[in-house]
């Protein structure tokens, strides 16, 4: 059916989104606007804010961040940041006078997680940005 073509063309742009996620800053953020309308059971009803949010990953996409290839003689710097229901953070290093990114990472958190003061939520990406890049902070 018409309705069935459209959800797995929906699937497969945040398909290609997840792919690219780690050149997308705050990808999770985009993402989760959109996210449920893939859901078997879900209601489509396509609001101003997912077409905002649609954009946004389109734009994103198409000017993904160019990635900086780490340099190991070099100190790393992890900036985390969290919003009402998502973690993210950058891989950064300061090459040739300018911070680099050299890495993008975000998830959603879990409902119950949600619910945490934003100081809770701050450790939270801290933590889980920390194992996320674990390779490039302790080699």
């Amino acid at each position: 059916t018409a309705g069935r073509a459209k959800k797995v063309r929906r699937k497969s742009f945040l398909g290609l989104c997840s792919y690219y996620r780690r050149h997308i800053p705050v990808y999770s953020e985009a993402k989760v606007f959109l996210f449920d309308l893939t859901r078997e059971k879900m209601l489509f009803i396509w609001t101003p804010t997912q077409q905002e949010h649609f954009g946004k990953l389109k734009q994103m996409l198409a000017y993904a961040a160019t990635l900086a290839y780490p340099d190991p003689t070099v100190q790393f710097e992890i900036h985390p940041d969290t919003c009402g229901y998502g973690i993210g953070a950058v891989l950064l290093q300061k090459q040739d006078g300018a911070e680099r990114p050299l890495a993008f990472a975000s998830r959603l958190m879990s409902r119950s997680k949600q619910n945490y003061f934003i100081t809770e939520k701050e450790c939270l990406a801290l933590i889980w940005v920390s194992k996320k890049f674990r390779q490039f902070i302790f080699g």
